[in-house]
């Protein structure tokens, strides 16, 4: 006879999960690598242009400040050559107090007479028309030793310079020692006018 009594078969116990020790991080979306990259291009960018300022206005390394750059041309005239012509006969770039730079010119009489050559010198901007010290000579004639500034108009001095006869012009553009500011990345491009009479 069977028994009045269902025997119910235990199910066997289930193990409790044990919490995972390793951290699992979310992988990054393509987003969030763009962004990283282009962050990181960016800096690299930023890099590249800082180094191309330095050398285009010619920081001084270790100075964290940029110099004064200067040049200086000159054109014939219908009594006299020069040489170069046109082209820049001084230039100097990130000059600091106490630093200067020297050029010469050639210059030569084309005329059948004698002349009394004086000069000036004009930049195309006034900044440093205080802060440079401009020094010209002619031939061992000493023509004008001041500020920049002072020669915009000619030279009270002449130089004689007979009939076919060549000189050297030399200009020395420079930083006082004693200059405090005023000289930062500024850029000075000067010309050099010649003008001439009859020397008596």
């Amino acid at each position: 006879m069977a028994s009045g009594f269902a025997c119910a078969r235990l199910a066997p116990a289930r193990a409790t999960p044990r919490p995972s020790t390793y951290s699992h991080k979310r992988p990054s979306s393509p987003n969030t690598r763009t962004r990283r990259l282009g962050t990181l291009a960016g800096l690299a960018l930023g890099g590249v242009l800082a180094a191309l300022a330095a050398g285009s206005w010619g920081v001084t390394a270790g100075s964290g400040s940029a110099g004064t750059n200067v040049s200086a041309l000159a054109n014939p005239t219908g009594e006299l050559n020069v040489s170069p012509a046109g082209k820049p006969f001084v230039h100097g770039r990130a000059l600091m107090p106490g630093d200067g730079v020297t050029g010469t010119l050639k210059v030569r009489n084309q005329t059948a007479k004698a002349l009394a050559v004086r000069a000036r010198l004009a930049a195309d901007q006034p900044d440093l028309n205080r802060v440079l010290h401009a020094s010209l000579d002619a031939d061992g004639v000493r023509l004008y030793d001041g500020s920049l500034g002072g020669l915009r108009r000619f030279s009270p001095e002449t130089v004689r310079v007979a009939s076919g006869e060549t000189i050297d012009v030399t200009l020395r553009l420079s930083l006082p020692s004693a200059t405090k500011s005023g000289y930062e990345a500024r850029t000075a491009e000067t010309t050099l006018a010649l003008d001439s009479k009859v020397a008596r």
